[in-house]
């Protein structure tokens, strides 16, 4: 039925968002960019979501400007491949 918690959690996606979070820390644009699916959707709050890899990685490298960045991991959980992160 969805409901969250009624999957055991999937160490690899787990992993794949820890790589993520660590690569935002360094400002690793490419390796961020690597790990992004094709089909991703990009909402950064207040501004309209963004779709596709390609569109997010206009905005990434063009129009957003980041001079650094501190992903701080304090929780993770996961239900499935579903990924839920406090930073």
């Amino acid at each position: 039925s969805g409901v969250m918690g009624s999957a055991a959690p999937d160490p690899k996606a787990i992993a794949l968002v820890r790589a993520f979070c660590d690569a935002w820390s360094r400002l690793d644009l490419d390796a961020v960019i690597a790990m992004l699916a094709d089909d991703v959707v990009y909402h950064n709050m207040p501004m309209e979501p963004l779709t596709g890899k390609a569109t997010v990685e206009r905005y990434l490298r063009e129009a957003a400007r980041f001079d650094s960045a501190d992903w701080e991991l304090k929780a993770i959980a996961a239900s499935g491949a579903t990924v839920l992160t406090e930073r």
